[in-house]
């Protein structure tokens, strides 16, 4: 039922409340009560809706925030320097600074 539907089954209720007519009033009230019935429904459908989906969405943010920290962790790896994982043979002058401490 459309907005300007319920409002005018509203004022004819608020007319027909002087006439004699009751049964008139009580198949208008009716119609309102169907219509806020299925209304309530669909809000209710629409809230679980909402909520699932919701729920969907801050699983897939935290399923791509793992991947991302593993991507941006393997991209470190993968571009360190070659220093004390290579089989490179270190000089004995490049292990100490110039104050004679272990680098």
């Amino acid at each position: 039922m459309k907005r300007e539907e319920h409002t005018e089954k509203i004022m004819q209720i608020k007319e027909k409340i002087h006439d004699t007519d009751d049964g008139s009033i009580t198949s208008l009230l009716s119609e309102l009560s169907d219509d806020y019935g299925s209304l309530l429904t669909l809000m209710d459908e629409t809230k679980l809706k909402n909520e699932k989906l919701t729920r969907d969405n801050e699983s897939l943010r935290d399923t791509n925030m793992r991947l991302f920290l593993k991507v941006e962790g393997t991209d470190k790896q993968a571009s360190e320097p070659e220093g004390e994982n290579s089989d490179e043979p270190k000089k004995y002058e490049n292990l100490f600074n110039e104050n004679g401490e272990l680098k």
